[in-house]
């Protein structure tokens, strides 16, 4: 796989899981100007509304058609994308312009495992945000990625108590602020469809309705920021976003994924075994993840 596919590919996996300047010091564009703290029973029944968008996605399985600018130019490759959620990812990458499947994820929340079919590597290691750094440049876990994909955010137990909430004093928008020892994720959220019964698809499906988001590290740097457009027309009365536009400042990559194919909630009993198995060909020996340095090898992604 050359550099520049490397580069690619990581870039789609770290969107998760983006519009902004490319300036590897980008600071955090999500701002609170304008917003005001909701009261304690504000704050819980966003939380509440939160939840609920989360658990209307039961699975997804999408095509999903990239356009990608980097340092070295632009390309075009593309990602099929299934998972079940939260239990268990598949992502494939084909090359740009080629009809051939060059790299392959399987995780879930206990081990990732990885091929890279043009180099005949494998990889295999627990499911950490530490190995998914080692291999994307960017720590991630699966059921964020999911997540990412599918327009929904979560709030931990750990988080309820230190999240702030804050909504506009002229706008139906809102900020969802959740603190982590090493990161902090900001989340706008669009409040409208909560009280225009105009739209074709109920509130509860649309309210609230993620516009954007941005992870920042410890020093206020932009590590991913991402917007989203929806087709508020969509069937089952469910909301999936039909693209989402990135950035990662610090690569110096930018971006948009447009869902294609889009099946969310089908049943994927039947067929969890043969998607969600990686075997690796008789005599390929997996490169731990484990034991690997960060930086000690050439990403896959």
């Amino acid at each position: 796989m050359n550099a520049s596919l490397q580069l690619i590919l990581r870039a789609v996996l770290c969107a998760m899981f983006l519009l902004c300047s490319c300036t590897p010091r980008s600071r955090g564009r999500i701002t609170t100007e304008g917003y005001r703290p909701v009261d304690a029973a504000g704050k819980a029944s966003m939380i509440s509304a939160i939840e609920a968008q989360n658990a209307q996605i039961r699975s997804v399985r999408a095509r999903i058609e990239t356009r990608l600018r980097h340092r070295a130019g632009e390309e075009n490759p593309t990602l099929a994308a299934v998972f079940i959620y939260p239990e268990v990812l598949r992502l494939e990458f084909f090359a740009t312009a080629l009809n051939r499947l060059s790299a392959l994820i399987i995780a879930d929340a206990q081990e990732l495992r990885a091929i890279n079919l043009n180099k005949m590597q494998a990889f295999a290691g627990a499911s950490s945000s530490e190995n998914l750094q080692k291999l994307l440049a960017i720590p991630f876990v699966p059921e964020e990625f999911m997540r990412w994909l599918a327009g929904r955010a979560a709030v931990s137990s750990d988080q309820e108590q230190q999240a702030e909430i804050m909504r506009h004093d002229r706008t139906n928008h809102a900020l969802v602020i959740l603190p982590g020892a090493e990161r902090k994720l900001v989340l706008l959220l669009d409040l409208a469809g909560c009280t225009d019964t105009s739209r074709l698809i109920s509130a509860e499906a649309r309210c609230p309705l993620l516009i954007a988001s941005e992870l920042t590290d410890e020093d206020g740097r932009t590590i991913i920021y991402s917007s989203y457009n929806y087709d508020l027309s969509g069937a089952e009365n469910l909301v999936f976003p039909s693209r989402i536009s990135f950035s990662l400042p610090q690569l110096a990559v930018s971006g948009e994924l447009n869902m294609r194919e889009v099946r969310v909630n089908a049943d994927l009993s039947q067929e969890k075994e043969r998607l969600f198995t990686l075997r690796f060909p008789a005599g390929m020996q997996a490169i731990s993840l484990d034991d690997l340095v960060r930086d000690s090898v050439d990403p896959l992604f």
